[in-house]
């Protein structure tokens, strides 16, 4: 069963966006606002004006496996074309669902819930950090290979000095 994964692209900005099914702070941030710990002091679904998320957008930000998983004997379309269809279909209404999450976590800039903005802040470091990292491991590694040369060097220099040995 295929997990969500939390990818972390060292090479881009923090404004840029990445779409390669990883998951966003927005939909991170909006997966774990019902609940207790990370929700709306008061539990309501609105917060500061703005509006909740519904069931059918909670439910696709869901992390939990489909509750019925279509098994190989059942057959969901009659034919190639018609699921051919569906996917298409299902595919532009998650591109206009898409670009309301991203328009709204623009518009908003600095969101309300500080459970955000700390993962917001989380995933930045982690970036900055594991490109600091990767900067840190070349440099080791360039290291390690002077080391390399110069003891190579100083074994030649030793077998020239004394032949004997």
């Amino acid at each position: 069963m295929a997990r969500p994964s939390f990818h972390f692209d060292t090479t881009l900005d923090d404004n840029e966006e990445v779409d390669d099914g990883s998951i966003s702070v927005a939909a991170l941030s909006a997966f774990l606002a019902p609940t207790m710990d990370f929700g709306t002091p008061t539990g309501s679904p609105a917060h500061n004006g703005q509006e909740a998320l519904g069931d059918e957008q909670l439910a696709a930000l869901s992390l939990s496996p489909p509750s019925s998983p279509i098994t190989a004997t059942t057959k969901p379309f009659r034919n190639a074309k018609e699921e051919h269809d569906y996917l298409l279909a299902q595919r532009e209404t998650l591109k206009v669902q898409l670009q309301t999450l991203l328009a709204a976590d623009a518009a908003n800039g600095d969101h309300p819930n500080p459970w955000f903005n700390r993962a917001r802040d989380e995933i930045r470091a982690t970036r900055r950090s594991q490109h600091e990292n990767a900067h840190l491991k070349e440099a080791i590694e360039a290291q390690l290979k002077q080391i390399r040369r110069l003891e190579r060097s100083a074994r030649r220099k030793k077998k020239l000095q004394h032949p004997s040995a």
